[in-house]
């Protein structure tokens, strides 16, 4: 898995803006996993078991991978698509020539935010699902 490696980079990316700290880089791997390979973790681990007891304990969690069925999409207006382009756009300019993968992660961000843009407009029954 590369993940965990890529989630280490965005951590590291992340650190460099004021204002913002990432967890421990010797934790990204293990939140990345927990996360990422939950059903993995899940058949070898019995993880269902901690999640619920996170639950008992007031952790937002949820037990059920929400990964297998459609795929909500919060709904955006026109004006807030533009707002978030405009951003992903300014960090590009500014990271395009020190991080390559950062500004491949971006420019995909960009093309998903422009193909939005340009579709009809969403509400909050918007769904897409996986073809």
């Amino acid at each position: 898995d590369y993940g965990p490696d890529m989630a280490i980079q965005i951590g590291q990316f992340l650190n460099r803006s004021d204002g913002v700290k990432s967890k421990q880089l010797n934790e990204i791997p293990c939140i990345w996993h927990t996360i990422v390979k939950y059903k993995e973790h899940q058949r070898q681990n019995n993880v269902r078991r901690r999640l619920e007891e996170a639950l008992q304990a007031g952790v937002d969690a949820d037990p059920q991978s929400k990964r297998g069925g459609p795929k909500y999409i919060a709904p955006f207006t026109r004006e807030q698509l533009r707002t978030t382009m405009n951003v992903l756009t300014t960090l590009l300019e500014r990271f395009k020539n020190d991080e390559p993968v950062m500004t491949n992660i971006l420019i995909q961000y960009i093309d998903e935010v422009a193909r939005r843009a340009e579709g009809p407009p969403e509400d909050e029954n918007t769904i897409i699902t996986e073809e």
